[in-house]
């Protein structure tokens, strides 16, 4: 008896654990999607010139051509992580 009431009390908790899991993936999957809603409202407001909701052939192209030139600015940056690495490697 003793047994099936502690196995009983652990398929209950286990249960319990799980949906509390369940519910914090359910909240981070709203707060992401809830982020990337925010983000393409974002690139719409910047890129939209003519305000119609959509964008066109030739706001998409100034769009990828302003991530083109985002990328080759932070390509052309130094990595401080690896400044850093070589500062400690040739201070010993």
């Amino acid at each position: 008896m003793k047994t099936k009431s502690i196995i009983a009390i652990g398929v209950v908790a286990l249960i319990s654990a799980t949906g509390l899991h369940a519910e914090d993936v359910d909240d981070k999957k709203a707060d992401k999607k809830a982020a990337a809603e925010a983000r393409k409202a974002e690139k719409l407001a910047k890129y939209d010139t003519d305000q119609d909701g959509k964008l066109s052939k030739e706001e998409r192209q100034a769009m990828k051509a302003d991530k083109a030139k985002n990328k080759a600015e932070k390509a052309a940056k130094p990595n401080k992580k690896k400044k850093q690495k070589k500062a400690e490697e040739n201070a010993e």
